[in-house]
């Protein structure tokens, strides 16, 4: 069995070391003089595209368009997620030192089995400006191993002023990179929004923008006019409302949270035709939840601090906080004068 066990590990050691090479470049095909090995951007505004893959065939592809950063050509990008990255990582990335030799066969192995290879793209080229490998940490939990392709040898890589690893950033898992936004429009783009309240029809209201001016839609009479600076402020909260997270669930969870009557449907049209439709859902309450019972001592039966919500433009179960999206849920009447 140990000679099994060892044979294993060999055959992924060597199955790493080929993806490795093979995922070399042409223009690296002779090895880099290790004093001109730099790891660092010099221009991050210049940059186009990240790639981060790994051996087990997970990757991750941001793209700018426009402007803006996308995710597998598909999600829009959280902008915190890649600023951490491009803005306050890549640009700033210093060598420590050297692997020692005797360390050197081992870094390589886990490199080899485990490292992210990491793409980046400038100047709208079509051929990466940068090539290299994210491995392990140090044993002081200081520093990174990193080996940039055509080189030699990996290198121990370090971020001035941080104490800590970098492979995290590097971070392989889709969600970490999906935009939080559900809704960033600002008030000049603003062509329609309103919310639909299943639950009390009465209370569900429009606001349009017609010729510049902000009207009222509702579903009561009123004699009473709606109050403009009211609605313009209104208008101000869509300019970035962003959701927790995922929700953890299993297909049953899902189609059971969903199958409840939603607490208020918020949808918002742009100008340019663009739309959104964030629908919430109750939470209901659990164990260890801050608040679960009321001042009675009655146990709650939905939790008041968050919601579950899906999004027009992802097909995920969301949960958002009221701390964020309780001051938009207001009511028709909240928008009448009270004079």
């Amino acid at each position: 069995m140990r000679k099994i066990a060892t044979l294993i590990v060999l055959l992924a050691l060597i199955s790493g070391l080929i993806w490795m090479k093979v995922n070399q470049s042409k223009q690296s095909a002779s090895s880099l003089d290790p004093e001109t090995i730099s790891f660092a951007i010099s221009d991050p505004d210049a940059v186009h595209a990240i790639f981060l893959t790994n051996k087990q065939g997970k990757s991750i592809r941001l793209t700018k368009k426009e402007g803006e950063w996308v995710l597998n050509k598909k999600f829009p990008a959280w902008q915190k997620q890649v600023d951490l990255l491009l803005i306050e990582t890549m640009p700033k990335l210093s060598i420590k030192g050297t692997v020692h030799k005797n360390a050197r066969t081992n870094v390589i192995g886990r490199m080899a089995s485990s490292g992210i290879k990491v793409e980046i793209f400038t100047n709208n080229l079509d051929a990466p400006d940068k090539v290299y490998y994210v491995g392990g940490t140090t044993p002081d939990q200081l520093g990174t191993y990193f080996w940039m392709e055509g080189s030699d040898d990996p290198m121990i890589v370090e971020l001035p002023g941080h104490n800590g690893f970098l492979n995290s950033r590097y971070d392989l898992n889709r969600d970490q990179w999906i935009s939080r936004s559900a809704f960033s429009a600002e008030k000049k783009d603003i062509q329609k929004v309103g919310i639909h309240y299943p639950g009390t029809p009465q209370s569900s209201f429009s606001l349009e923008v017609i010729e510049d001016e902000i009207t009222l839609f509702q579903n009561f009479d009123s004699s009473r006019s709606a109050n403009a600076g009211a609605m313009r402020s209104y208008l101000n909260l869509f300019e970035k409302l962003n959701y927790e997270s995922f929700a953890q669930h299993n297909k049953h969870e899902k189609d059971s949270i969903l199958s409840q009557s939603p607490l208020a449907i918020i949808f918002l049209k742009e100008k340019s035709g663009d739309t959104d439709t964030l629908t919430i859902y109750p939470k209901g309450s659990y164990e260890g939840m801050k608040g679960l019972y009321d001042k009675q001592g009655n146990r709650l039966a939905y939790d008041p601090a968050r919601f579950y919500a899906t999004w027009s433009k992802l097909d995920r179960l969301l949960i958002v906080q009221d701390y964020t999206f309780g001051k938009v849920l207001l009511r028709a009447e909240d928008f009448i004068n009270r004079i």
